[in-house]
């Protein structure tokens, strides 16, 4: 027993340090002198050997500590420490606490003197805040920031926290017990038959602290409890660590349900996917920036300057290279989205009910004598791969998907604690029943609170993704519109027959003054409502960039193409001859309106006569603006003198209703005859 003299400490509480390590030579003593030097030391620190293969065992006893080796356990850190609790447990008072730490975590000195303080004061458990560890380049960089906000954010709350931390945390013993028996008489959702942490989930401490709270304990991560950890050193290994986190908090929820001690975790998911779907949203409006042009949005460009700052404050802590670093931007907001999409891939595993395991057995169930050491559902041992195909398939259930590493099956698919069998692999009519079950074991008569809310939330699910795919194909149809060009093509083709005539030819250099004389000879023109008279060409906005132009701007007219605005003038005439059109729909004819900028050129084609405007101006205005409609723009009592063009759209460039107007305006320079 490794005892810590001279301890100082309140009362008369006992500490207990357990620490699952799975090969984790290189930093096990440095784990162990942590705990030697803190000012309330540990009576015991026990480090559990967890299928070790290096000399964690050996170097642990070096360094003063007791090793408990596990045997054939498949439950990784879990089964680690329920293994140590249930030999521990029974030797404790209330009074006494554990202190669950992982092996890579080396807490500061006064970390053990914060926490009992707070089980002093009534809480249930006390865990810490952590630092990035130096390495990772970029990756653990952007780790270290994370961790220092998350410091930052929990000191502001005074501790209050949605999860204590399993890097380390102190327990009391008395709700240990509560939590022990909360698992036994079902006041807690099914532990999957873990002894205190649960092996139905895939975060354990954050399971932990849900059934602390949802049993009226009481759980604080003090300011003063600090320890510095290992962070991911690959994206890679963060993307499994993250996917392991944000799938298991939301299996979390699900079995707990929603209650008034669960609320704050639905609400910050809720929050979660909002941002996610507001990332989708900025994102796909820069993807669309490439063919709508991009319009800065002075709310936009504020929330974008809020973002950098917030970056730069929370992580002054770290200094100000690393603060001004943050502030640019561009790798925290990267390191976001890649969060979010991690948390996408967890959320679509929970929609589609899989329970994920990181063992090579496809339940992830600690080996018995009923198969001779063997997998419950397969008899296969242990160092023999999982039968299933490493390809996804569909079973009736939903998805079973599993690897050598990795077993995805639907989650009713894991083995009931109290019947020690596998419901996913035993044809009912071989099932055992209470019997053979053994003595004192109970037949399954619910498959939980997991699968029950699931099932219920399901069909809201379906609904929600049906809702997500429909829009946006909707707005993928409109903007695409694949039937404008057939449109257009019918409309031209309806101009060449009234013609007489082929497609126009371009129009050949010369000078605007040799024309001058033509302007006054305008081709007559019919006006009916919806029918085609003129094409219009501008070479800026594309080789091929043609449409015809209609009588008209409602609706109806304007889903056509450009439509030529009733009571303006028309084209080679003195006056203003005003075409409006959509940016988006209908073929976007004037998506990229704002890109043009004098000497640009816009043609329009009558049945004789060509007409060359140049560009001069553009500018925004108010959609109630009519001014740009006169025949002098903005005067509107003065005669005109000159030919002008004015082209308009709606800006910045969306699918619904906005008060702008991007007017770009052309004057007439020459008029020839069609060839």
């Amino acid at each position: 027993m490794a005892v810590a003299a001279g301890s100082q400490r309140r009362g008369t509480r006992r500490i207990v340090a357990l620490i699952p390590a799975h090969n984790e030579e290189a930093s096990i003593q440095l784990t162990i002198a942590s705990l030697h030097a803190q000012i309330v030391r540990p009576d015991r620190i026990i480090v559990i050997a967890d299928n070790c293969t290096d000399r964690t065992p050996a170097l642990a006893r070096g360094a003063g500590a007791e090793v408990m080796v596990t045997r054939g356990n498949t439950h990784k850190k879990a089964g680690a420490i329920n293994d140590a609790l249930e030999r521990v447990l029974p030797s404790l008072s209330d009074q006494d606490a554990v202190l669950v730490q992982d092996a890579d975590t080396f807490l500061d000195r006064g970390f053990l003197a914060a926490t009992s303080r707070k089980l002093d004061d009534g809480f249930g458990a006390a865990g810490g805040n952590f630092r990035g560890r130096a390495g990772g380049g970029i990756c653990g960089a952007l780790q270290r920031n994370e961790y220092a906000r998350y410091a930052r954010d929990t000191a502001r709350k005074q501790g209050r926290v949605l999860c204590i931390t399993g890097v380390g945390t102190l327990l009391s013993v008395a709700a240990l017990r509560d939590v022990v028996a909360g698992i036994r008489d079902d006041r807690l959702p099914d532990a999957g038959g873990g002894y205190a942490y649960s092996y139905a989930t895939l975060t354990e401490d954050n399971w932990m602290t849900h059934a602390l709270i949802h049993l009226g304990h009481r759980v604080v991560s003090p300011k003063e409890a600090t320890m510095s950890t290992e962070v991911m050193l690959t994206w890679r290994e963060l993307a499994r660590q993250r996917l392991r986190w944000k799938r298991g908090a939301v299996e979390d929820l699900l079995g707990f349900g929603f209650t008034r001690r669960t609320i704050k975790g639905w609400g910050l998911q809720l929050a979660s996917v909002l941002g996610i779907l507001a990332s989708i949203a900025y994102l796909g409006t820069l993807l669309a920036s490439a063919w709508t042009g991009l319009h800065p949005h002075p709310v936009f460009l504020a929330i974008t300057v809020v973002y950098g700052a917030e970056r730069l404050v929370t992580v002054r802590s770290r200094g100000w290279k690393v603060a001004l670093a943050s502030a640019t931007v561009v790798l925290e907001w990267g390191y976001d989205l890649y969060l979010q999409a991690v948390q996408v891939r967890a959320l679509w595993g929970v929609i589609w009910r899989t329970q994920k395991s990181w063992l090579p057995e496809p339940c992830g169930i600690r080996q018995n004598a009923e198969t001779e050491g063997g997998h419950p559902c397969t008899g296969r041992l242990p160092a023999q791969r999982c039968p299933r195909q490493a390809w996804p398939r569909i079973s009736r259930r939903g998805w079973a998907i599993s690897t050598p590493a990795l077993s995805l099956s639907p989650w009713w698919a894991c083995c009931s604690r109290s019947s020690g069998f596998c419901r996913s692999a035993t044809p009912a009519d071989q099932r055992p029943g209470p019997a053979a079950a053994g003595p004192g074991a109970a037949s399954p008569t619910r498959r939980g609170y997991i699968m029950r809310i699931g099932r219920a939330l399901r069909p809201l699910a379906w609904a929600l993704l049906a809702c997500v795919l429909l829009t946006a194909g909707w707005v993928a149809f409109m903007v695409a519109d694949p039937f404008a060009g057939q449109r257009q093509q019918v409309l031209q083709q309806s101009l060449y027959r009234h013609w007489g005539s082929g497609p126009p030819t371009p129009v050949p250099p010369g000078t605007a003054r040799a024309e001058a004389a033509r302007y006054l000879r305008p081709d007559p023109i019919r006006l009916v409502t919806g029918q085609p008279f003129a094409l219009i060409r501008v070479p800026a906005l594309g080789r091929n960039w043609q449409f015809a132009i209609v009588e008209g701007t409602s609706l109806t007219q304007l889903a056509l193409g450009p439509g030529h605005v009733p009571g303006t003038g028309l084209p080679g005439t003195l006056g203003n001859f005003v075409v409006a059109a959509h940016d988006v729909t209908a073929g976007n004819p004037f998506l990229h309106l704002a890109a043009l900028r004098y000497p640009d050129k816009a043609y329009v084609y009558t049945r004789t006569r060509v007409y060359e405007y140049v560009i001069r101006s553009e500018r925004v205005v108010k959609y109630s603006n009519v001014g740009v409609e006169y025949p002098v723009p903005g005067h509107p009592s003065e005669a005109p003198r000159r030919g002008l063009i004015t082209l308009i759209t709606c800006t910045p460039v969306t699918l619904e209703f906005t008060p702008w107007r991007i007017v770009v305006t052309g004057e007439l320079v020459r008029a020839t005859a069609r060839r």
